[in-house]
């Protein structure tokens, strides 16, 4: 992925862009391997299914959100 972005001819914080972009891809849905996932569970007191449904809509919003102020950061340094 790398080449290709720096094939791109973006500016250097619009790389950064990008590459927060990807990072806030990669979150966008947790699942029961995601060590994060156990921990919010255990110590919350929440069974599987509340943990499930809480951890997914949190990292969907996450993601969403940080999405948005990584296009937000490519338009205004573009």
């Amino acid at each position: 992925m790398a080449p290709a972005v720096q094939a791109a001819g973006f500016s250097p914080m619009q790389m950064v862009a990008v590459t927060l972009a990807t990072a806030a891809g990669s979150v966008f849905a947790g699942h029961v391997n995601d060590s994060g996932f156990w921990l919010v569970g255990r110590l919350m007191g929440m069974d599987v299914k509340t943990t499930l449904l809480t951890w997914t809509v949190q990292q969907a919003l996450e993601s969403v959100v940080a999405f948005a102020f990584t296009c937000v950061i490519f338009v205004v340094f573009s």
